[in-house]
Formats: structure tokens, C-alpha cells, sequence
């Protein structure tokens, strides 16, 4: 996985697809099956547009999840997906800088338990990769478990 991660940021997208490429492996955000994205419209002009009702604060966050994981692909090998919307781009000499919202996350569960973001211990989870930056890359490896031990 780290030559991949250093050929995807070592290369330009510009003048070729990067997963076709790489032959990296995609999913939906959260593991799930690749929708086909449809390019209609899902209102002809023939249909009447139902009377608008007005959203809860719920609801219309929901919605812009579900619209833009429809929008989104994740790599398949990674162990949790982040949705984010880009708020704001900035240049930098000559490096983009992005400024998001996380609007989802999805993890497998052998690596989290519940508040933590971690492999966890009997659950079969392999060691993750994290970037250190500068080309260094580290594993994080399953916790052990402190279930049974006293503290004096």
C-alpha cells in the first residue's frame, strides 16, 4: 500500500485516469457496490413537481449525504472513508490547499469501538497504514485489550 499511496501522489491525473492506471480497487463511500451514475433527470417536464414541504435540519443533511456518496468513489482497500464537501480552495505556491466539512464517515468495525479509531484486539483486524509525511509511513496495530487487569 505505500508504493501505491507515493505512486498516486507522485504522478498527475492531468494526462491520465489514476485508478485505471494504478489499477486501484474502488467501492461506494462505506464498502458498498458502485452505483451507475445516471445522467437523467429524475423530473420530466411532463411531471407536476409535488408541493414543497419544508425540511428539517436532519433531513436535509441526510440529503446532502446521500447526494454526494452517490457523486463519490473510495478505495476499497482502506478501512474507513471520510465524505467531506470542499468549502473553500486555496493556491498556494503552487500546491492546492482544500478546506472541508466532513459531512460522513464509515469505518469497519474491527476498528472501531465505539469512540476510539483503532484495531481492535481478537477481531482479526490487520495493522493500518498512516502517513507521517515525507514519504514515512507507520502501522497502527491492535490494542490490547485491558479487560480483567486491576489498577492499585
Amino acid at each position: 500500500m505505500e508504493e501505491l499511496v507515493l505512486a498516486i501522489g507522485g504522478s498527475t491525473g492531468a494526462d491520465a485516469d489514476k485508478f485505471e492506471k494504478l489499477d486501484v480497487a474502488v467501492c461506494a463511500p462505506g464498502g458498498g457496490q458502485l452505483a451507475t451514475f445516471a445522467a437523467t433527470s429524475t423530473c420530466s417536464d411532463d411531471q407536476a413537481e409535488p408541493k414543497k414541504r419544508k425540511l428539517s435540519k436532519k433531513e436535509l443533511a441526510r440529503q446532502e449525504v446521500a447526494h454526494a456518496a452517490a457523486q463519490s468513489i473510495a478505495l476499497n482497500d482502506c478501512v474507513a472513508h471520510l465524505l467531506c464537501r470542499v468549502d473553500t480552495v486555496t493556491e498556494d505556491d503552487g500546491h492546492l490547499l482544500l478546506r472541508c466539512s466532513q459531512l460522513a464517515g464509515w469505518t469497519r468495525r474491527a476498528y472501531w469501538d465505539g469512540r476510539n479509531f483503532i484495531p481492535q484486539a481478537g477481531a482479526n483486524a490487520e495493522p493500518y497504514l498512516t502517513f507521517l509525511g515525507s514519504k514515512v509511513f507507520g502501522y497502527v496495530l491492535p490494542s490490547v485489550s485491558a479487560v480483567g487487569s486491576e489498577q492499585t
